[in-house]
């Protein structure tokens, strides 16, 4: 079965100019391919019930294992979370290391 990704959300850690980088990146390369990018950032508005409540497609965790744990807990079980070790202090829970971005 061959899926379109449409929408993606963004799990980037905070003050992390790596993670910024690597995250930017891959938005750039996504929005012009037409997929629909959805930022989490937890701050005073926080948007959690609006992912939620969104069908997404996959999930991208840029940054080290507490990243990867906010998006496994943020979102429904059924969301594939690629993970991407970028600014993070070891990555053990990352699939993806910052290397193979540009790949």
């Amino acid at each position: 079965m061959n899926k379109r990704i449409r929408i993606v959300a963004f799990f980037t850690k905070r003050n992390n100019e790596e993670a910024d980088r690597v995250s930017k990146f891959l938005k750039d390369k996504m929005v012009q391919k037409g997929i629909d990018i959805i930022e989490f950032k937890k701050e005073k508005n926080d948007t959690t019930n609006i992912i939620l409540k969104t069908h997404i497609d996959l999930a991208i965790a840029i940054g080290g294992d507490g990243t990867t744990i906010k998006a496994f807990r943020t979102l429904p079980s059924n969301v594939p979370v690629l993970c991407i070790n970028a600014g993070g202090t070891r990555g053990i829970l990352s699939e993806v290391s910052m290397d193979s971005v540009n790949s």
